[in-house]
């Protein structure tokens, strides 16, 4: 667990601790904090503003995923159960892997009314029909579904597909939850790259960057064979995570490749890695 209390006491201590490492002003005002020893907790290090009367037992958590999520149990403290967390912030909460969001923004969707707003990084959403509230961890979320869809109409198709295809390959939602889900916002204004992310989402991609890989292959119009065998005289010798007709693939320890020009096509994803072997031609993509 990141962050230390040592030197708090014992009750803000527990209190942090149980609410996932973070409290508020309100807390700390009911376990006998004011302002200033406030600031000498964050003068200390032990404690780090993370927003409006919100805190974070210090030091933040390294990765941005992580402290992202310290912020976003915080944001929920702050609001009661008046909100639960939605787009890549419930994602997160739900252990999915997000990438392409904007991680700087906490997002929240109101449960009681229809109010929106933005400020101190955190984005109020309207509720969607049919939305489903859980508790992840202790924390108000959205359902995986509600949460995708959020994430393709606020960040377009790339984000919204490598979330989803690990939300089916791990059995998070299925096929027909999404698909749903996606039937309940019908002609909502960013509604069709809920709809793209559904027909281009697959549970046999196993990683985020076998995701980023097929999209990018899709996008030059070359099919894509998620967890591709490779057979010689009948037999299977290697099984690859992605094929575009025998010459591209990701693999996450051992694949091929010999086709340069498709690693030049999508200049803006970085590669490395690109070798030849007599079995297949393949391209690895480390990234």
């Amino acid at each position: 667990m990141w962050g230390t209390l040592a030197a708090m006491d014992g009750l803000l201590r527990a209190r942090a601790v149980a609410a996932g490492n973070v409290f508020t002003t309100a807390d700390a005002a009911e376990c006998g904090h004011d302002a200033r020893s406030l600031r000498r907790l964050v003068a200390s290090g032990e404690c780090v503003r993370i927003g409006r009367g919100r805190y974070a037992v210090g030091p933040l958590p390294l990765r941005p995923e992580d402290e992202h999520v310290a912020r976003t149990r915080a944001a929920l403290l702050t609001h009661g159960n008046r909100v639960a967390a939605s787009h890549h912030s419930a994602l997160l909460l739900h252990g999915l892997p997000v990438f392409g969001a904007d991680l700087s923004v906490v997002h929240l969707t109101r449960l009681a009314d229809r109010h929106t707003r933005r400020s101190s990084g955190i984005a109020m959403n309207v509720r969607p029909a049919g939305t489903q509230v859980l508790w992840v961890d202790s924390c108000a979320v959205v359902d995986a579904c509600t949460a995708l869809v959020q994430l393709a109409m606020a960040h377009g198709i790339l984000p919204a597909v490598v979330s989803a295809d690990a939300a089916l390959h791990h059995g998070t939602a299925t096929g027909e939850q999404l698909a749903a889900a996606v039937d309940r916002i019908r002609g909502i204004p960013g509604s069709r790259a809920a709809r793209h992310m559904l027909s281009h989402a697959d549970s046999r991609s196993e990683s985020v960057g076998e995701s980023r890989l097929r999209l990018g292959l899709l996008v030059h119009r070359l099919p894509v064979v998620p967890q591709h065998e490779i057979r010689e005289a009948g037999e299977v010798v290697a099984r690859v995570d992605s094929s575009s007709r025998g010459h591209a693939s990701w693999s996450s320890s051992t694949a091929w490749s010999s086709t340069a020009a498709m690693v030049a096509a999508m200049p803006s994803w970085p590669r490395s890695c690109v070798r030849t072997a007599s079995a297949a031609s393949a391209m690895r993509w480390c990234g």
